[in-house]
């Protein structure tokens, strides 16, 4: 499993973690992995894997909207928790990250033990 390096920003006037020790806080880099992306890089302890998420929502016109952001590969869902936006993003200027934009990284576990 390869993939592409992504740098993670972080806000640097913030002096504390809202990620709940997630995983972007604890590396700046991180490599995505997933079917649709190829790249030279193995997930590694310093930059571990994430993948793209890839939702429906709903718009402000009522209709559908896609929206994608980054989990880590190995979230565990177990005893109702849920993983949630922690503040963070990601990027690079690889021009095979599909997109023009960062993506949110959704690495702040929320509920239950």
């Amino acid at each position: 499993m390869t993939g592409i390096h992504l740098s993670v920003f972080r806000d640097a006037d913030l002096n504390c973690d809202c990620t709940l020790n997630g995983v972007s806080r604890q590396h700046n880099r991180l490599t995505l992995v997933g079917p649709d992306i190829s790249g030279p890089f193995e997930p590694t302890e310093d930059a571990p894997a994430v993948k793209i998420v890839r939702r429906k929502l709903r718009g402000k016109d009522g209709g559908f909207i896609e929206y994608m952001h980054l989990e880590p590969i190995d979230a565990k869902y177990n005893g109702g928790r849920w993983l949630m936006f922690g503040g963070n993003v990601a990027y690079t200027s690889d021009s095979r990250f599909p997109s023009d934009y960062p993506f949110k990284i959704h690495d702040r576990f929320e509920g239950g033990q």
